[in-house]
C-alpha cells in the first residue's frame, strides 16, 4: 500500500471515528425530565419493541451482534447471517411517563425498570455502542467487579475504557459491563494498546 492510500485510509477511518461518537454524544445524551430506563421486553421481541419506540419518537438503544447459524456455508451453500439482540430480553430508552405508558400498551413490554445511576448506564452504553458500531467482535462475558481498569490507547477501540480480564484459554480481553443487568460484553484486546486508567 502506498503512502497515499494509507493515509487516505487514515483520513477515513478518523472520520468514521468522528462520526460515531458524534452520533452516540446525541445518542446518549441527558434530557430533563427523560430519564433513560432499561425496558425489560417479551421473549424474541426486543426487535418489536424497538419498532415501536421509532414509531412513538423515543429515544432508543438496542445493542446487536452478528449471528452466523452453525450450518451457514456448508456444502456449498451460500453464508449468511442476522442480527440478534446482544442481551436477550433488554433494550434501552430515554422515557418520559407517558412513554413509558404507551410502551407497555403495545404488549412488547414485561416492565421498565428504573436506571438509578444515568450517568454510569450512559457511559457503559456509550463504550458498548462504540465497540459494536466499530466492528468489534462483542461476545457475553460475566459482570466484572474486580480488575485492572485500562483504557485503549490505540487501534479501533481507541479511548474506550474496561476492566481487563486474562484467563489462560483466551488471552486478554477488554470487559465493557452493563451494571444494571448484571451482565457485559469483552472483545479480545492487544495489551500493547491499552493503558492503566
Amino acid at each position: 500500500m502506498s503512502k497515499g492510500s494509507a493515509a487516505g485510509t487514515g483520513r477515513a477511518a478518523a472520520a468514521l471515528r468522528n462520526a460515531l461518537e458524534e452520533e452516540a454524544a446525541r445518542l446518549f445524551r441527558q434530557e430533563e425530565g427523560a430519564p433513560w430506563f432499561v425496558l425489560h421486553t417479551r421473549p424474541r421481541a426486543e426487535k418489536q419493541a424497538a419498532r415501536h419506540c421509532l414509531q412513538l419518537g423515543i429515544r432508543h438503544y438496542l445493542p446487536l451482534r452478528r449471528s452466523e447459524p452453525a450450518g451457514s456455508g456448508r456444502r456449498g451453500q451460500r453464508r449468511y447471517h442476522f442480527e440478534v439482540p446482544l442481551f436477550t430480553g433488554y433494550m434501552f430508552a430515554v422515557c418520559t411517563r407517558q412513554h413509558r405508558y404507551d410502551l407497555l400498551q403495545t404488549d412488547c413490554l414485561v416492565r421498565t425498570i428504573e436506571v438509578v445511576d444515568q450517568e454510569q448506564l450512559r457511559g457503559e452504553l456509550y463504550n458498548i455502542y462504540l465497540a459494536s458500531e466499530l466492528g468489534a467482535a462483542l461476545t457475553l462475558y460475566p459482570l466484572l467487579k474486580k480488575g485492572r481498569w485500562v483504557r485503549v490507547i490505540s487501534g479501533p477501540l481507541a479511548g474506550l475504557s474496561g476492566r481487563i480480564s486474562a484467563r489462560k484459554d483466551e488471552g486478554f480481553r477488554l470487559v465493557l459491563n452493563v451494571s444494571i443487568l448484571g451482565s457485559a460484553v469483552a472483545v479480545e484486546v492487544d495489551m500493547a494498546t491499552v493503558e492503566a486508567e
